[in-house]
């Protein structure tokens, strides 16, 4: 995830959310999303999309 890679790098999440034309809540709920231990479904899978 790109968002996820140029925080990493250090940069602010308003030159993150510059960069990629969105606003900087995005990039802090993409950050939150990205930083977040996977969450299992009560049978023991990861949801679709989070594989």
């Amino acid at each position: 995830m790109e968002a996820a890679r140029l925080s990493a790098d250090g940069q602010s999440n308003g030159l993150v959310a510059k960069q990629l034309q969105v606003s900087v809540r995005s990039v802090q709920r993409w950050q939150r999303v990205y930083e977040a231990p996977p969450q299992s479904t009560s049978e023991g899978r990861v949801p679709a999309g989070e594989e």
